[in-house]
């Protein structure tokens, strides 16, 4: 079995990138403020445990479920591939055998509940390769993503680096491998697969090869279509130039079985901006990873605590 969600549309103008929400005892996690419903939810006994297939798949991963092992195979979009099995106090990531450890320090073994997979909280950040905030007072689990610097190219932790010739995104300081790369076209504007820019934003792609067209959601609740050959893209039905560096129109194009814009197209569509850093062009994802001043009765259905001073931690 095969399920794959990302949910990334920004409720108002705040930047709220990489932040999931996990309360102890409701059916909803939040992934930017947006509620995904589960039917399960996390508990506590020992140690407060989660159902780590929801919480990957509300961040863009996949995930696969074997019902013949138990097994739970979560992959995600730098190709890690993280395996848990009920009733195993290990898990595996990229085949290295790493324990599953509760709230008190010792191994638990992963869990099946309602028919979902859970592990500890703190384990579930180490599956996910994302940061732990637990507040106690509201039970609450707060995960957010930190630079993970595979290779530094330089950036800071608000940009999307996108080095021509080269088969990889530089997002955050971080690799993201690609089966092709960027290129500079004969009217000198750089070409840019687009889906791996979308995913690389946390966005869904959709690929009908019947009509030879990209569609992409997951921001804003639009959707983007655009088409192989036409100089035109459409945001929820509004047509959209896109555009060379010059200004004239450049179609979609297909090459290494991907589709190719303008970078142009892409400021355009995701409403960034770039900056040129030698031949690397440089996409701003401005924001930072942060909470209100207090969690909202309304948006959360917790109490209402300060906010913590250790969540001040990522960029401008």
């Amino acid at each position: 079995m095969y399920d794959d969600e990302m949910l990334l549309p920004e409720e108002d103008s705040r930047p709220w990138p990489y932040v999931l929400v996990v309360p102890v005892g409701s059916y909803s996690i939040y992934w930017r403020t947006i509620p995904t419903w589960m039917d399960t939810q996390a508990y506590r006994t020992d140690s407060v445990m989660v159902p780590v297939s929801f919480a990957a798949r509300a961040v863009g991963k996949r995930v696969y479920w074997c019902e013949e092992s138990i097994t739970a195979t979560i992959i995600d979009l730098h190709g890690r591939v993280i395996t848990i099995t009920s009733g195993k106090s290990i898990m595996y990531i990229d085949d290295k055998p790493v324990l599953i450890i509760g709230d008190h320090g010792l191994p638990v073994a992963a869990q099946i509940r309602d028919r979902r997979i859970f592990i500890p909280k703190g384990t579930v950040s180490v599956a996910l390769g994302m940061e732990l905030l637990w507040i106690e007072e509201i039970e609450t689990a707060f995960y957010w993503f930190a630079p993970q610097a595979v290779l530094n190219m330089g950036g800071g932790m608000d940009e999307l680096r996108i080095p021509p010739g080269v088969p990889a995104l530089f997002l955050h300081g971080a690799t993201v491998p690609m089966d092709t790369s960027a290129f500079i076209n004969d009217n000198g504007s750089k070409m840019v697969p687009i889906s791996f820019v979308a995913d690389s934003l946390g966005l869904n792609v959709h690929w009908s090869p019947a009509y030879r067209r990209v569609t992409i959601t997951g921001f804003d609740g639009r959707a983007l279509v655009i088409n192989e050959g036409e100089d035109v893209m459409a945001l929820d039905g509004q047509i959209i130039p896109m555009l060379n560096n010059d200004g004239t129109r450049r179609a979609a194009e297909i090459k290494d079985d991907r589709m190719f814009v303008t970078l142009r197209a892409i400021e355009e569509a995701f409403g960034l901006r770039s900056y040129k850093d030698g031949i690397i062009s440089v996409i701003s994802l401005t924001g930072r990873v942060y909470l209100p001043q207090t969690y909202t009765v309304n948006l959360f259905c917790l109490t209402t605590v300060p906010k913590p001073d250790i969540l001040n931690i990522v960029t401008e």
